[in-house]
Order: structure tokens, then C-alpha cells, then sequence
């Protein structure tokens, strides 16, 4: 006997639980589905290989944003799908990624429902979760999501990043070289100003040009004030991110740097 620990049907142990979440299913596995020969059947054989990038004539980097948190549940998701509300709104083709989590289709969907087009996540590259995964197997999982993105002609990659900051695979990516070298920009979902701070100084650190604050914070707007003010960030609403107004002004900084 073992646990149903995810929406998306995945068998494991609960070792621990938020003490606001029910207990897990308990569930009686019957057998492995095999192929012909007994060989089972895996998920990673479904796997999408890393797309071929496109001819030098065809190719343009997309502008890659990314969405990471100060925790589960901060409103990772949510932004997402403002930023691709907003960049879809001034005409601008969008794809996303999730590249960290545990398998469940509820936040692709909301991707795709926000006007994404193609979506993958982890279970594309052959992951039912990437917990446990190393540092070098997440970052193919985020370099053959971000290929096909790319070959599928994407102006803007919205790519989420689950859980928050301080959870060890999240960890590991956001703060590696790879990372860095493979994001033009950051949204920080924040529950707290106080988490908005933190979260904004760790991605400072770490590199990263952190463009603004979005998430639960928001709901609040004595905290959206206080995290402005701690942070010195626009402090956005899912209405704002949707509106486009700022994300048109965000692909114009560089240019406007540039010029300058």
C-alpha cells in the first residue's frame, strides 16, 4: 500500500504534510504496465527530444521571462498567466514551461487557457517530478523545454518555477551560472512584503535582473506598498501583468538603455 500524492496520479509515501492538507489516498497497486517483451513502461519514454534550433536566417531569441517564489502557493502560476495575458495582448506570440514541480495538469492548463501556445512542463522531458532530480538533469529538463519553445517560434517564453527559493532543487537552478545565462529577466511571486524583499535580495545575488513583484502579496495593498517600498520594484496585480502595458514597457527598457 502507498499514497496517491498528486493530482496527476502519482504513487509514493507521504513522509510529511501541511497540516492544512487531508491525508492522502491510500492506494493498493495492482501491477506494472508492461510492453510485449515485460519491459515496463516508463514515462521517460515518451520523453520529447531537445528540439533542433532553428537555421541562423530563421532564428530569434525569444525574450525569456521567468517566474519563481517565495513559497508553494505564492501566486507562481497566477503571475504567469498575467505576463501571458499581457504579452499576447500587444501581439506578441507566447510559450511557456513549467520546468520544476510534481505532475498534475491543472497549471498547463491555466497556461494554455492565459494564451500560450505551445505549453510543456517536466513530464514532456520524461519526469513524473523533478524532486530528487540533480542539478544537471533539471537544467536539460529547462534546455529541451526551452528548444522546443524556441523552434515553435515563440517571441516571449513565460517559464515557471515551482515551490519557493529556499526548496533545494529551486535552489540549485535559480542560483546556478546556467540560470543566469538563460534569463533575460524575473518576476518574484511574494505572499509576504517581507518575503518580496528577501526573495528580491537572493535573485540580486545571485545575478539576475529581477523586473518586479507579483503574487499574493497583491491581494493585500498595504503589503503591495510595503514590498514597493522595501523593494524599489513595481509591485504588480494579475490586472496589470494582463494588461500589457508593462510588459510593453519592459521589452522597451533595453532598447531605451541601449539608445541612451
Amino acid at each position: 500500500s502507498c499514497h496517491l500524492v498528486a493530482g496527476g496520479g502519482i504513487a509514493a509515501r507521504v513522509r510529511s504534510r501541511h497540516g492544512a492538507i487531508r491525508p492522502a489516498t491510500t492506494i493498493e497497486p495492482q501491477g506494472l504496465l508492461v510492453e510485449d517483451n515485460g519491459a515496463r513502461l516508463n514515462l521517460a519514454d515518451w520523453r520529447l527530444a531537445p528540439a533542433a534550433r532553428p537555421s541562423p536566417q530563421a532564428y530569434r531569441q525569444p525574450y525569456r521571462i521567468v517566474v519563481c517564489g517565495g513559497s508553494m502557493n505564492a501566486g507562481n502560476t497566477t503571475a504567469c498567466t498575467g505576463l501571458i495575458r499581457g504579452f499576447a495582448g500587444i501581439g506578441l506570440k507566447v510559450g511557456a514551461a513549467k520546468v520544476t514541480g510534481t505532475g498534475s495538469g491543472n497549471d498547463c492548463w491555466a497556461l494554455k487557457d492565459a494564451g500560450a501556445a505551445p505549453v510543456f512542463d517536466f513530464t514532456d522531458a520524461g519526469h513524473a517530478t523533478t524532486f530528487g532530480l540533480s542539478p544537471a538533469e533539471v537544467e536539460a529538463v529547462f534546455s529541451c523545454l526551452a528548444s522546443h519553445l524556441v523552434a515553435a517560434g515563440a517571441e516571449i517564453m513565460v517559464i515557471e518555477i515551482a515551490d519557493g527559493l529556499l526548496q533545494k532543487e529551486t535552489a540549485e537552478l535559480v542560483s546556478s551560472r546556467f540560470f543566469a545565462a538563460n534569463v533575460d529577466s524575473v518576476v518574484f511571486a511574494a505572499n509576504s512584503a517581507m518575503s518580496a524583499k528577501a526573495g528580491a535580495e537572493c535573485l540580486s545575488d545571485w545575478g539576475l535582473s529581477v523586473a518586479a513583484v507579483s503574487g499574493v502579496v497583491t491581494l493585500s495593498p498595504l503589503a503591495s506598498r510595503e514590498a514597493a517600498a522595501a523593494t524599489g520594484l513595481p509591485v504588480l496585480t494579475l490586472e496589470e501583468l494582463s494588461a500589457g502595458q508593462w510588459c510593453a514597457d519592459l521589452l522597451a527598457a533595453p532598447a531605451r538603455a541601449a539608445t541612451a
